[in-house]
């Protein structure tokens, strides 16, 4: 594992550290002058443990193929919960409710950032042709079940990132 420091910047506005999921082993951590242990712990373990479960995905193999809100919001939620227990702290309804919250607000962003990615957002906006083409077809010939291809679509939706690292 590799933990690369950072001067942090303006730019980085409220960001404490992140790490690619096609580079699991490499954390970025932006620190200033006031950082201390105490203030850097709980992003430093939150991003092991993103690290650590993307190396069980690409060096390990022990998930089934990549899925957009697996890879998102999944992510985010568990790690968050998970960083709390390794930290030791007791969980309450509050923190549920932040795990929760924070998982959704990094899956947004996360989406939103695809645009900048153009292959991967290509890929996503494919596969959703894909679907509703299949979709009309399904409607004209045998009727729809809304909430199966609701299911269907969730399950179907690809990730946009790869499905090994030599896919890079």
């Amino acid at each position: 594992m590799e933990v690369y420091l950072y001067r942090r910047r303006r730019e980085d506005a409220d960001r404490l550290a992140d790490m690619d999921e096609t580079d699991p082993k490499r954390i970025n951590l932006y620190l200033s002058r006031d950082s201390t242990w105490r203030s850097v712990k709980s992003t430093i373990v939150h991003e092991l443990i993103h690290c650590l479960m993307w190396q069980a995905y690409y060096y390990d193999r022990r998930r089934s193929e990549v899925k957009l809100f697996e890879d998102y919001f999944a992510d985010e939620l568990l790690t968050s919960l998970i960083e709390q227990v390794v930290l030791g702290r007791r969980l309450d309804r509050i923190d549920y409710d932040e795990a929760l919250n924070y998982a959704m607000s990094q899956t947004k962003q996360r989406i939103l950032g695809l645009r900048k990615r153009k292959e991967h957002y290509r890929k996503m906006m494919d596969s959703l042709k894909e679907f509703l083409k299949d979709y009309r077809r399904k409607v004209r010939s045998e009727g729809s079940d809304f909430l199966r291809e609701r299911r269907r679509l969730l399950l179907e939706l690809p990730s946009p990132l790869p499905a090994s690292l030599e896919d890079i």
